[in-house]
């Protein structure tokens, strides 16, 4: 048997957020979110945690995955519970981001070693 190619490990990053996403949560979390998906290579986002999503936590999760598209990659919105899965309809977002289908009920957090929790609230 030949020597075994050197193959880059393949590795789906993974974020998760939980908490409050308002005007002001947004404002602290921004940063370091997009900081993830540009450097880190951040392919899925887990909002399953999330127990309040605002207009500016909307924009936020648009502004991530624009991010991502620019970098040639996709966002994969993760754990949207249903309230804000009709929110994202409403606003006609589902166009636009690319959300796991379906919406979870629980908490459907998906185990992953790579995963940085980034926690909305102070």
């Amino acid at each position: 048997m030949g020597p075994v190619p050197n193959l880059p490990p393949v590795v789906v990053a993974a974020t998760a957020v939980s908490g409050e996403l308002d005007a002001a949560t947004v404002a602290a979390v921004r940063p370091d979110l997009l900081r993830q998906v540009r450097l880190r290579g951040s392919r899925r986002l887990d909002v399953s945690g999330v127990t309040f999503l605002s207009c500016a936590g909307l924009g936020l999760l648009v502004e991530l995955s624009a991010t991502a598209e620019a970098a040639g990659r996709t966002l994969l919105i993760e754990g949207l519970r249903p309230p804000h899965a009709q929110l994202v309809r409403f606003f006609g977002l589902h166009e636009v981001l690319t959300i796991a289908d379906p919406p979870v009920t629980g908490t459907g957090r998906v185990p992953t070693d790579d995963r940085e929790e980034v926690d909305a609230l102070p």
